[in-house]
């Protein structure tokens, strides 16, 4: 995905507005630290910046000043960058994307208050959306505010779950309960990420087609991570491999597992152990590696994300040309 972001949008760009935006919100000499550190979780956490290419290409193909958009990207990317930032805490992530995480860097506390500024940025940016499009309707721009505040509460109820959820919880996690946890969180920021353009004019056909592709491409991106934890090396991760399993994070291919025959039951309860905390000194990641492969969950996992894609081909066809291209061409980087 990388290449063709950076092919076809400056996410250089990106990061600079945010930066100057996160500055701007900072007053004080002392507060030098802080826009550092903000500054490199920013450089680590989501680095494609999906959301504000979507949104823009969006845009374009309504018309749309790009400038009215500016601070909705900044809020989307400020979003996703506060969670992954603390998810690092939780997950003791000592890499993100191959550098070393801010929390391995700073520790626990530093990381979260940088996380938590980065939040109240992403909020304080959408008044900045509000102050610029005064020509817009009240309501047209209260419900864009809501929707983005509705994904960003969602994203914290998420990961509190995830900090609470027990080893029966785990247990009873199906590949459905995973489409719905990835729903709420991700895809809801997707989703008012590609429909705010058509909202701010009014175009309510098509914002709610744009939300529902931008909900299915959130959980499918998930999807694709949690698939790749288990099929990728160090090297493609930025990070180490089976760090959901490690930490007893929900993920779609344990999901499968969970209900999986394949196997016999010594392997499945030697993997489920791992997962959900109680035996990881046992961990053997070639083993783990044999029984993944024994159990065919990780081509299991591949048709899910492909039927999940696939949900909203035709509504895809109803979108402009060329932000139909681009959707697809995301769409098939998923895949792979």
């Amino acid at each position: 995905m990388k290449q063709l972001l950076i092919k076809r949008f400056n996410t250089d760009l990106v990061v600079r507005r945010i930066t100057e935006y996160m500055k701007s919100c900072l007053k004080n000499d002392f507060d030098g630290d802080l826009l550092e550190k903000a500054e490199y979780a920013l450089s680590l956490a989501a680095p494609h910046r999906e959301k504000s290419y979507l949104l823009f290409a969006v845009g374009e193909s309504l018309n749309i000043n790009k400038e009215s958009l500016w601070p909705l990207a900044i809020t989307s990317e400020l979003i996703m960058v506060a969670a992954l930032t603390a998810d690092d805490v939780f997950d003791k992530s000592l890499k993100r994307e191959g550098k070393i995480s801010l929390y391995a860097s700073v520790g626990a506390d530093k990381t979260f208050l940088v996380s938590e500024f980065m939040f109240a940025v992403a909020i304080k940016s959408l008044f900045e959306f509000r102050k610029i499009n005064q020509n817009v309707s009240f309501d047209i721009l209260e419900k864009i505010i809501n929707s983005f505040l509705e994904a960003y509460l969602a994203i914290q109820k998420a990961q509190y779950w995830l900090l609470i959820h027990d080893r029966e919880n785990l247990l009873k996690l199906t590949p459905s309960v995973m489409d719905e946890i990835n729903r709420l969180g991700l895809g809801l920021l997707f989703g008012i990420t590609l429909s705010a353009p058509a909202l701010l004019i009014g175009d309510n056909k098509q914002a709610n087609i744009l939300d529902n592709v931008g909900k299915i491409l959130g959980s499918g991106l998930q999807h694709s991570n949690d698939i790749a934890d288990f099929i990728w090396g160090e090297d493609d991760l930025g990070r180490i491999g089976f760090e959901d399993l490690l930490n007893g994070q929900p993920n779609l291919v344990m999901a499968y597992m969970n209900q999986n025959i394949r196997i016999n039951k010594a392997d499945r309860d030697y993997l489920l152990n791992i997962w959900t905390r109680y035996n990881q000194e046992n961990f053997d990641r070639e083993k783990v590696k044999r029984i993944i492969v024994k159990s065919s969950v990780i081509e299991e996992s591949q048709k899910h994300l492909m039927n999940l894609l696939a949900q909203v081909d035709n509504e895809i066809n109803l979108l402009d040309e060329k932000l139909q291209k681009i959707i697809r061409e995301i769409f098939s980087l998923i895949k792979q």
